[in-house]
């Protein structure tokens, strides 16, 4: 008898449902037309987040230290904006305990719902199913993943020390999608134009870039300026690496990225070394994680403590 034995086939049959099931949930959560959210457990197209290396046996402690890293950066973006709410919620108490005819039922739901908006995760780690790789899903309505990794690598410059032991590579991934052609070619489409165009707000379709993290904000250029003249030429790279898949080939990912560069922005050019910009293309099981990589090398490729020892290094020879 050839092919796969009967209980395998099964196995694989249940697999796609499951998937199948999990996209339509998602795209009924994103229209609006269901109440009730399914649990985000594994990877899964359609979101933004931040993709991390450790060692095999670290990978859990690893995580909490991620979670800690990105917490200290959210303080530090947005900590004026939480004192300015701050601020205005004291005033307004102020103003009740002056005005005699309090409603004490509805100060209470305030205070209630000000509490449950506050104890809401920004960050979840979800399963990778690869050993050595973590994922954590950014919620943030205030920060794109790009902008909470740049933070974090210029503190840890500034400091001159890695505040983590066992996370190696941090990378901001702009969004996912399923490890095809196709599907790389319309996220980098629709990625990139919002990276490079600020005044885009939207997409034609309606729908988010990312489905699972809709009020998330775009990720925008924010070291690389526009040339001046038209003939002025920027430089890009392609990076791949894929994890437990081997259904798509190097070559097809990067002539798929330079072929959608020169369409929808031609004044990008391919280029070995230099690049100001490094497209990042990370396949985890069956999920492809994309990534927009500004100063690569002034973080030291995203190595997290080679960029703390290089900012000492500097201070050094300063």
């Amino acid at each position: 008898m050839t092919g796969k034995p009967k209980h395998k086939r099964k196995a694989f049959y249940r697999r796609c449902a499951a998937g199948e099931q999990r996209a339509k949930q998602r795209r009924l959560e994103a229209a609006g037309e269901v109440e009730g959210k399914m649990p985000i457990r594994r990877l899964e197209p359609g979101m933004t987040g931040f993709l991390f290396t450790s060692n095999n046996k670290d990978i859990h402690q690893a995580q909490i230290e991620v979670y800690r890293l990105l917490n200290e950066a959210n303080a530090r973006l947005n900590g004026s904006k939480e004192e300015g709410e701050k601020e205005k919620v004291a005033d307004k108490q102020k103003s009740d305990e002056v005005d005699d005819d309090m409603d004490f039922t509805s100060a209470l739901k305030e205070e209630l719902k000000s509490d449950s908006k506050s104890s809401r995760y920004i960050f979840n780690g979800v399963k990778t199913g690869v050993s050595n790789c973590g994922f954590v899903l950014n919620q943030s309505e205030c920060n794109s993943s790009a902008d909470i990794v740049n933070s974090i690598f210029q503190y840890t410059q500034k400091k001159g020390e890695a505040d983590t032991r066992r996370v190696l590579r941090f990378l901001p991934v702009v969004g996912t999608c399923r490890p095809d052609i196709s599907d790389l070619s319309a996220l980098l489409r629709r990625a990139f134009r919002a990276y490079w165009d600020s005044s885009i707000e939207g997409f034609e379709d309606g729908e988010p870039l990312c489905l699972i993290c809709p009020k998330v904000p775009l990720q925008r250029a924010r070291f690389i300026e526009k040339p001046d003249s038209e003939d002025a030429k920027r430089y890009f790279t392609v990076n791949f690496k894929t994890r437990n898949y081997d259904k798509i080939k190097k070559e097809d990912v990067v002539m798929t990225v330079i072929a959608t560069f020169q369409e929808i922005a031609p004044e990008w050019s391919p280029i070995t070394h230099g690049a100001d910009l490094i497209v990042s293309v990370n396949v985890l099981c069956n999920v492809l994680c994309l990534s927009f990589l500004e100063k690569y090398n002034d973080f030291a490729k995203y190595n997290i403590h080679e960029a703390a020892e290089v900012s000492d290094v500097n201070k050094k020879l300063e």
